[in-house]
Parts: structure tokens; sequence; C-alpha cells
């Protein structure tokens, strides 16, 4: 299995979770690509850490977070992950699932080329989590460039 506590906190990982749709998880890494916040010249930036992972297939999200073992000591740790759904693989525009570690906070959905508006805004400390509340009625976040 994939060892989840090696990612880096700036460069968390989109998990998927449903091994059925695999044109659709080929679209949606092609989304990922096509980050609206960056340029040409950043175009090998990566911004998340795909994983993709036999084990981890049809894991419930909330049993996720008892697989990583987190320990919020030590540094450079992950403190918030994507996840590739059934729901996210079947619905157009691919709204992963954005859910931290923090079991009290909530989770919500973003479309794949959002990602980078969460993924740098938090790991840079501009944004807080609680701060991505502008959602639509089936909890997708609403991008602010869009």
């Amino acid at each position: 299995m994939t060892d989840l506590s090696e990612i880096p906190s700036t460069v968390p990982p989109l998990i998927r979770l449903d091994g059925d749709e695999d044109e659709a998880w080929r679209l949606l890494k092609e989304d990922l690509a096509l980050q609206t916040m960056l340029s040409k010249e950043d175009a090998d930036v990566q911004v998340v850490t795909v994983v993709d992972d036999l084990q981890l297939y049809d894991c419930d999200p909330g049993e996720l977070l008892e697989v990583v073992s987190y320990d919020k000591t030590l540094e450079g740790i992950w403190d918030f992950c994507f996840l590739a759904d059934k729901t996210t693989l079947k619905t157009p525009g691919f709204p992963l699932l954005a859910m931290s570690v923090n079991r009290n906070a909530h989770t919500f959905r973003v479309n794949a080329r959002n990602v980078a508006e969460v993924v740098f805004p938090v790991s840079m400390g501009t944004m807080g989590w609680e701060q991505f509340t502008n959602l639509d009625d089936a909890g997708v976040w609403r991008s602010l460039i869009e």
C-alpha cells in the first residue's frame, strides 16, 4: 500500500477511491494538468500527489484517515487531501471531495480544474480551510476566478 504519510504537506494527495471509471480518471488527470492558476512557465509545478492504489479503492473517506496514521506533531505531513470517488468520476467537472484531516472541519467538493485555488492558498497560509464556504447547491466550491 502507498505510504500516505510520506506525501509532503505542500503537495497534498489526490487519492483515487473508485477503480471502475478508468477513462474518467484519465480525463480528470488531464484537467489537473490545466490548472487555471498556473502560467505556461509554471506548467511543471506539481499541485497534488496522485495516489492510485488498488488497496484504497472503495475505502470510506472517514476510514481513510485511520489508514494514514496521521500524527499532528510530525513536520511536513499533509493536513488535507482530495478524493476521487464515484461522484467525482461520474460528474462533469470532476468535483473532487476536499477533506481536512481535522475531523471537525467541513468537507466540500472542488472541480479538478480549480484544485490549485485550494492547494496554494492553504499550503502558503494565506487562506484557512474554514474560508472555503462559497458552495453551490451540490456542495461544490465556487472558484474565485470563474
